[in-house]
Order: structure tokens, then C-alpha cells, then sequence
């Protein structure tokens, strides 16, 4: 390392490239969870890779994180001799992108970002991703809300309060249930991207929704099925598109009973209008056809031109009519 760090004022500052050492730092983590993924679930790795990403980790281990300082007389002063080769970096960086590159072949369709977020820290939760996290204490907080109501139900009898928090926390059970349901393939797969990370907030909170819906909105629709408040209120979080399909087909009731007068009638002017369309291009068809004929018996029997051309005259004035 002594080698890549000397006392050279025309080499730019540790400074000046601490983010191309952070982006080195990052590429180098990245390799090395691939190379422990693939270890980890019996896939072979080139001895030359392995070698490769043995310097890189040396390489990396001993760069420094920010410019080393020292007291002068009480206060703190930066060390100015103290540089580092930016070829080298440069060169370490581009070969940290090779090796990445090569590993990232072999954990397909695993990445370097899904493990990253699929990689546990303790117990159920991971070790990166707030988002899957997050969720999983919102559904276990909705599962105990929902236990705790349903054990006191006696208490609130016929309460508009308690049924309402009975209908969140129960379509929030539905919506949790969906969405961990949907994350966990993923996970298991470590093919999680975190790109996708605010639309599972998204769905959760919209199963929320869904299921208040269906049951305070939909629920005198749907009496037939002699379904609860609870069994509303979970299957509207656990499918919101279901809930979604419901309010499309209500809402298209809706327009056709306000619009429905109006739109027959629209609908047989134009019946009519198309009709009368049709006749009059057909009469003008019937017409063309009529002087063609006129016009080919006209030049067997060797009509002058003048009349030849009054013919095709009338033709274009019918034609453009």
C-alpha cells in the first residue's frame, strides 16, 4: 500500500477523491456479498476471480477514509504531504468494476442490490430494507390491535368507534398479508429491488383503504353473501383490485342511468344520419357506373371527343358530390 500513498504535490489530495474512494469502498462490499452468496449456495467461483477479489480487498482495507490530522500547538492541522496516487485508484476502480461485472453473471438473477437488501441483520428483520421492515411492524401492530379488539368485543357492543377501529386494523391484517405474501419470493430469491420499495407502501395503504371501502360503502351491495364487518374489511386489503373492479362497475351503472336517455338518442340520430350516408353514396355509385357505361358504348360507336369529355364531366361532379 506504502506504494500508492508518497509525498507528491502534483497528485491531487486524499480529499479531492474521497468519493471515487466511497465508490471503490461500495464496489468492493458489493463483490465480496456476491462471492459469499455464491459460496454460500454451492456455486463455483473462477480461482482467478477469487484471486482478483483477494488484491481489491487488500487494496481497499488500507486506503484511508479522510485526511489524517494532527495537533500544532493545540489546534487541529491537516497533514498537506499526505497523497494519494489517483492512477492507482483509478486502476483499482476499473478493476473492481471487472470483477463485479463477472460475479454478477454467476448470481443471476440475483444482483449485488438485491442481496444487499435481502441480507438479515437478526431475528425476521433485514439488514438494509427499512421498507420490508417497516411493514412487517405495521402488520404485526394491526394483527395485535385486531386480537385485542376481538377479545373485548363484549365491552362495545354495537359501538361505531370499535367496529371502525375493527375494520382498519383487519384491512390492514389483508393488506400486510398481501403485500409480505407478495415480498417473500422475492426475498427468497434475493431478488428484491428496492426500486419497487414505495409501491409496496402503496399497496399496503391502499388495501387499508379498499377495505374500509367495501365494507362502510359496499356492504348493503353485498348482504347476500352474509359476510362480517372482519371478513369484508380483510378481503378488501388483502385483494384492493377486486375492491377497485366493484367501484368501476358501479360507477359505469352510474353514468349509463344519467347518460342513458341521451346517449339512445344521440345513438339513433347517428343511425339514422349513417343511413342516409349510405344511400346517398350508394345512389352516386350507381350513377358512375351508369355513365361508364354510357361512356364505353359512346367510344364503340366512335363519339366525337367533345361528348367523350362531357361524359367525364358529369362523372367528377358525381364523384366529388
Amino acid at each position: 500500500m506504502d506504494k500508492y500513498l508518497k509525498l507528491d504535490k502534483k497528485k491531487l489530495p486524499i480529499r479531492e477523491n474521497e468519493d471515487l474512494v466511497t465508490l471503490l469502498k461500495e464496489k468492493e462490499y458489493e463483490c465480496t456479498l456476491m462471492q459469499q452468496y455464491l459460496s454460500n449456495i454451492g456455486k463455483a467461483i473462477d480461482d482467478h476471480i477469487l484471486q482478483e477479489l483477494s488484491e481489491l480487498s487488500a487494496f481497499v482495507i488500507n486506503l484511508p477514509d479522510k485526511i489524517i490530522t494532527r495537533k500544532v500547538e493545540g489546534e487541529q492541522e491537516e497533514l498537506p504531504t499526505l497523497v494519494l496516487n489517483i492512477e492507482a485508484l483509478k486502476t483499482q476502480y476499473s478493476n473492481a468494476l471487472i470483477i463485479h461485472n463477472k460475479l454478477s453473471k454467476k448470481t443471476s438473477p440475483a444482483n449485488a442490490i438485491s442481496i444487499k437488501f435481502t441480507e438479515y441483520s437478526r431475528g425476521v428483520f433485514l439488514k438494509r430494507n427499512k421498507v420490508v421492515n417497516l411493514i412487517m411492524i405495521l402488520t404485526f401492530v394491526c394483527l395485535i390491535v385486531y386480537i385485542v379488539l376481538k377479545s373485548i368485543d363484549s365491552c362495545f357492543d354495537e359501538n361505531n368507534l370499535y367496529i371502525a377501529m375493527v375494520v382498519v386494523s383487519a384491512s390492514g391484517l389483508g393488506a400486510g398479508f398481501y403485500t409480505l405474501s407478495t415480498v417473500r419470493r422475492y426475498i427468497v430469491d434475493r431478488t428484491f429491488d428496492p426500486r419497487y420499495g414505495p409501491s409496496y407502501f402503496i399497496r399496503f395503504f391502499l388495501g387499508i383503504a379498499a377495505g374500509t371501502i367495501l365494507y362502510y360503502t359496499l356492504e348493503k351491495e353485498l348482504t347476500d353473501l352474509n359476510y362480517g364487518a372482519d371478513l369484508l374489511a380483510v378481503i378488501g386489503g388483502f385483494s384492493a383490485d377486486a375492491v377497485s373492479v366493484i367501484l368501476t362497475r358501479i360507477s359505469e351503472v352510474l353514468i349509463g342511468s344519467v347518460k342513458g336517455i341521451k346517449a339512445s338518442s344521440n345513438e339513433e340520430t347517428e343511425l339514422v344520419k349513417h343511413k342516409t350516408e349510405n344511400a346517398k353514396q350508394k345512389e352516386r355509385l350507381n350513377s358512375i357506373k351508369e355513365l361508364i357505361e354510357i361512356k364505353k358504348k359512346a367510344i364503340g360507336k366512335g363519339a366525337s371527343n367533345e361528348l367523350i369529355e362531357q361524359i367525364d364531366k358529369s362523372i367528377n361532379k358525381i364523384d366529388n358530390n
